[in-house]
């Protein structure tokens, strides 16, 4: 059991490198940087981290131009967000729901990344 936890837990880490150099570290811009750390207790620590461990993970160089501009959809689009999440907070879902004419953003009160029963008291 604790060599499949072992390997699940692998997989993701992979599957988080493999999504997040070629999909957003390589748009970070140096003032961003600067601007987003700056008085921060670790500063640039995290980022340069991520940066150097994406200068020699394996990625594909398909993204294409226009990879970060708004998706535009007609089609109805639920857009759900938890209201502690500080990985993808509940502003950046509503962000994108102002681009769906057909979608709703829904906000679950004492939830994160990782949606838990939402009945169940938080510890």
């Amino acid at each position: 059991m604790a060599q499949s936890i072992g390997y699940s837990q692998l997989l993701a880490h992979g599957m988080f490198m493999s999504s997040t150099c070629a999909e957003d570290v390589r748009f970070i811009d140096e003032d961003d940087v600067r601007r987003a750390t700056a008085g921060t207790f670790l500063g640039d620590y995290r980022v340069r981290r991520q940066q150097a461990a994406c200068r020699i993970w394996p990625r594909g160089e398909g993204v294409e131009d226009g990879f970060q501009a708004p998706v535009r959809l007609d089609v109805p689009v639920l857009v759900i967000s938890g209201d502690v999440d500080v990985a993808t907070p509940a502003s950046d879902g509503e962000r994108v729901a102002k681009e769906l004419p057909n979608g709703r953003h829904v906000v679950f009160p004492g939830q994160g990344h990782e949606f838990t029963n939402p009945r169940a008291p938080r510890s």
